[in-house]
């Protein structure tokens, strides 16, 4: 396992893979969310560098379904607040 302080000072654990990583295993991965917003008139980078490993088939299915983006980032924020 691989332990991560958090901003909020909780610690997220992740298993750390020997061998080969299976793409299709979101539990092999460390997730993180990406965007750009407009701010001030210029793009900014946005990101969640930490997402609930729980929520990614949830995220990936509301990305094919074009759910918006406010949408999906409002989601990810609530279901981190569920885990910490």
């Amino acid at each position: 396992m691989e332990n991560k302080k958090l901003k909020s000072g909780a610690i997220a654990s992740y298993p750390r893979v020997t061998g080969e990583r299976d793409p299709d295993n979101p539990k092999h991965w460390r997730w993180g969310f990406n965007w750009e917003e407009k701010i001030d008139g210029q793009w900014r980078n946005r990101s969640f560098g930490c997402v609930p490993v729980g929520t990614i088939p949830m995220i990936q299915s509301m990305q094919k379904s074009d759910v918006s983006l406010q949408e999906i980032i409002d989601f990810i924020r609530r279901s981190k607040r569920k885990v910490q």
